[in-house]
């Protein structure tokens, strides 16, 4: 649980979300109705953390995040199960999951954990990161089924240099030749991507556009190399 005796369970600086959380409650009366959280805690590391931090009267948004070497362990889902049981046993009556529409893993967890979709709606982005503008114009041309305009997006991507461009542009392209039903194209992309450093596990498996992929040769080594990148 987030209260003061994490302090001495982390090594080093606290992780910004837990320090945030600790801020709210410190001094409060009833901080419970300020924030809370749980953490998972390995070797003095907080390599997992799931919190509600923006309570208004009985309602509370919840965030969460799990260190890129420790997913595929379940221990979001365990954090976030956590703090929803108890934000729900100290007053809250509702809680709220916001996710991209193209997040699948995050609505998957969601809905594992007895969330229903209650709205949908369209967020506006002031992106100032080139890389990001162009992954981002990827990710909606090949959510909205555009898949050609998709490949035009990943181009510009994969012109630019950046850490990012090379996995992203490579994994659009794949989402997008898969969609055009060009499955040797989209391995190909798709395993540069992984090459790239694509570590984005839960999003490859659940991708619709992936799901015939899944039965080729090829899919069980992509699944391990991207797996691998994770740590």
């Amino acid at each position: 649980f987030m209260d003061e005796t994490i302090r001495s369970q982390i090594a080093g600086e606290l992780p910004g979300d837990v320090s945030n959380v600790l801020k709210l409650r410190q001094g409060q009366d009833r901080p419970d109705e300020a924030a809370f959280g749980f953490a998972v805690i390995q070797d003095g590391e907080c390599v997992a953390q799931a919190m509600v931090d923006y309570i208004v009267g009985d309602r509370g948004e919840i965030g969460l995040f799990t260190a890129p070497s420790h997913r595929q362990k379940r221990l979001g889902e365990a954090t976030a199960a956590a703090t929803i049981r108890y934000g729900l046993a100290h007053g809250l009556r509702l809680i709220d999951w916001d996710c991209t529409a193209f997040n699948v893993g995050s609505r998957r967890l969601a809905e594992k954990l007895g969330l229903r979709l209650t709205a949908e709606y369209t967020q506006g982005w002031l992106i100032f990161s080139e890389v990001s503008y162009l992954v981002n114009w990827g990710f909606y041309a090949v959510d909205t089924g555009r898949y050609a305009e998709a490949l035009a997006w990943c181009e510009q991507t994969l012109a630019v240099e950046h850490e990012l461009a090379l996995p992203y542009g490579h994994y659009l392209a794949g989402v997008a030749w898969a969609g055009l039903g060009e499955t040797e194209a989209a391995l190909t992309q798709l395993q540069a991507a992984a090459t790239a450093g694509f570590d984005e596990l839960a999003e490859l498996t659940e991708r619709a556009e992936l799901k015939p992929l899944h039965d080729q040769a090829a899919w069980p080594a992509l699944l391990t190399r991207v797996g691998q990148n994770l740590g």
